[in-house]
This record gives structure tokens, sequence and C-alpha cells, in this order.
């Protein structure tokens, strides 16, 4: 029995439902008797274990799939002699996918076994691969966006490696330090009656405060990730936090060039896989997480869809510049807007790259400043009390 995530109408509001069936058709049937008027039916994504594959060893997949679709070979034996390897996971994801073939689903719906390994947008070009036969190109267009993941994932963990473990191990070295010395001290302070500094007591109060508090503030912690992750399922919830998140200056910016990169880039894979402006647009609306960001750019697809410019549709965001609505119009006079595309997509990439490298380039010296700081902190509140009994000892 098989998943289909269903989209339709009912009750003049869309919803979307997910129903067991054995085919698209009994799922439509089972939608209708809900009172469900369906639109789209596609197989719902089949999330699994096998969802944990290094991204080195599926590019690799990728490669040897380039490799032998020039051959012409059958797509079924080629996926066959992908799997004789020795990654187990990977192994049991093509043995999948080649029955998935065998029982005559189409492509998309046999690589859904890949799960979270795989973006919307490979699934998509998957999918346009198979119906246009030009499997090797869109194939070479995942393993590349494949690769600028791994490139990117990797830069990000070495530039944030060092700052997190410093700043981590001082968090719990002070915490540390505070439930197994302060206790001991404050018996000496009490003992020798010393009237305590602000810096002592405040720490004084902090270690009562982790003993008497501790277990209610983890049930805090985990009360209130409970209830963001419960209206975070909220559509009306969800597109407030993403506008919230649109709204934090530095944030801001990381985010919006991030998704207008991966928004612009998957605009160009549409446009040179043959796919028109709309079509292209739909489904790039379709594959936005930034829900907030997806609703302000509906009113390009709507304008577009009424036959305006490109220039026009797009000048209606509140998120595009002055430097992009130049470009994607003289992409669109001079007929080369899937390279504006791209040119925008490359433009939006390396100014969120700059961004990162001047928050990366100040984070390591900012980790050690904190440190410095607790480091101070925990000693001047032990050390204060001391010097001035010295002092009045003298």
């Amino acid at each position: 029995m098989n998943k289909y995530k269903i989209t339709g109408i009912k009750n003049g509001k869309k919803k979307i439902k997910t129903l067991r069936a054995k085919t698209p058709e009994e799922a439509k049937n089972k939608a209708l008797s809900l009172q469900i008027t369906p639109i789209e039916i596609c197989p719902h994504k089949q999330w699994s274990f096998f969802s944990s594959i290094k991204k080195e060893i599926l590019i690799s997949y990728f490669e040897q799939m380039i490799l032998l679709l020039h051959s012409f070979l059958p797509l079924d034996e080629i996926i066959m002699h992908c799997a004789n390897t020795q990654n187990t996971k990977l192994n049991l994801i093509l043995m999948r996918v080649f029955q998935n073939l065998k029982e005559g689903k189409d492509l998309k719906t046999s690589f859904l076994v890949f799960g979270k390994t795989l973006k919307p947008l490979h699934y998509m070009l998957i999918e346009s691969g198979e119906k246009t036969g030009r499997l090797v190109e869109h194939f070479t267009l995942i393993k590349q966006d494949l690769q600028e993941q791994n490139h990117y994932k990797k830069r990000m963990q070495k530039a944030l490696f060092y700052p997190m473990i410093v700043f981590f191990s001082i968090i719990m070295a002070f915490f540390l330090a505070i439930s197994l010395i302060i206790p001991e001290f404050q018996g000496f302070f009490d003992s020798n009656q010393a009237k305590l500094p602000w810096i002592t007591l405040s720490l004084i109060a902090l270690d009562s405060f982790i003993k008497n508090f501790f277990p209610l503030i983890i049930l805090c912690i985990i009360l209130c990730i409970g209830i963001f992750i419960v209206f975070y399922r909220k559509q009306k919830y969800k597109i407030f936090i993403h506008k919230l998140f649109l709204k934090i200056p530095l944030i801001r910016n990381i985010i919006l060039y991030y998704r207008l990169d991966v928004f612009f880039q998957t605009l160009y894979f549409f446009q040179i896989t043959g796919n028109d402006i709309k079509h292209s647009l739909y489904t790039n609306l379709e594959l936005l997480d930034n829900q907030f960001l997806k609703q302000d750019f509906l009113k390009i697809y709507l304008l577009i869809n009424e036959g305006n410019t490109l220039r026009h549709s797009f000048s209606q965001s509140q998120f595009l510049d002055s430097i992009t609505l130049a470009l994607l119009s003289s992409g669109e006079e001079s007929g080369k807007i899937d390279k504006v595309f791209l040119h925008i997509a490359e433009r939006y990439r390396i100014l969120h790259q700059n961004i990162l490298e001047n928050l990366l380039l100040y984070l390591e010296p900012l980790a050690t400043f904190f440190s410095a700081i607790m480091v101070l902190y925990l000693t001047l509140g032990i050390f204060l009390p001391i010097w001035n009994l010295q002092d009045i000892a003298l």
C-alpha cells in the first residue's frame, strides 16, 4: 500500500491530505469520499532510515550513472550495476529503485526512496529529465548541486568548529566551577564573616539558582520547544515566524540571500531543461521553504500569468533590489533569460558568502573574548573577598 499526497479543494478552501492507496485512482476515489475535489495527486515522499548517506558517496553514484547513461544501456541495468557497491544503505536504496521500476512506477516515484538525501529540486529534475529524455543533463545538474552543497557544508563546519568548541567548553567549565568551587569558598567566607562584594554574591546566587531550579529550567526549555513545534505546524504561525526572521537585521540577509540564490538557480535549471517561465515559476514556488517569501513571490507568478513583463512582475516583490531588476530586464530584451537567472543566483551567492565570511571572521575573536570575560568574572568573584580578608588582617 502506497502513500499519496492529495492537493484539492474542500468547502472552497485548499486542502492537503495524505492517503494510503494501491493506485492513484484509488487515492482519488478516497479523496472524493472525503468531499475533497483533487487538483493534484502525487506519491508521498517515503522518508526512511535510508535518508542518511554521505554526500561524497551520493556524488560518486550520480557520476557513475552519468557515465553509464552515455553507453545507452537500459536504465534498470544501469541501476543494478550501480547497486554493486560496498555501501549497504545505498545498495538497499538502489535495489528498491530497481524494484519500483520493475513494478512500472515512474522514475521520480522510484527515486523517492532516497528520502531527504535528495532535495525536492532533485526530484523535479528527475521527473523533467524522464519526460524530456534528457536524463544525462538533469543528473549532471543534480551532481553539480550536490557538490556545491557538500563544499558549502564542509566550509561552514571548518569555520565554526573551533569557535563552537571554545564556546561550549567555557560554558561547561564555568557552570562546573560554580557548582563545585563556590560552595567550598562560601563556607570559608561565612566562617570569617567577610563582607562579600557584589560579584561574589552574584556567583553565590547563580549557584543557588542552578541547584534549585535546574529541573524547572530544563522543563521550561522542553515546553517552549514543544509549543514552538505545535504552532510552527500551523500555516499562519509559520508565515509569521518566517516573516519575523526576515525582519531581524543580520539574520535577514543571511536567510534572504541564500533563498534568492537557490530560487534563481532553480529557475536557471528549469530554463535550460526546456521549461517555460510560467511552469518554472510555479514549480519553484512549490520548492520555496520560507512561507512569507513564497507568499510575496506568488504575486510575481500571478502577474506573469496575466501577461506582464518580467521586470514589472518581479518589481512587485519587496525583496529584490534594482540591480536584479535591471538584469532581468536586460535578459528579457536579449532573450538570454537563463544566463541572467544564473548570473543573479551567483550574485546572491557571493553576497551570502561575504556576510558569512565577515561573521565568521569576528566569531573566533568574540568566542575568545567571551571566554576571557567568563574566566575574569569567576576569578574576581573568588579572589576579591580573599584579598579583602588579607587587607583586614594587615
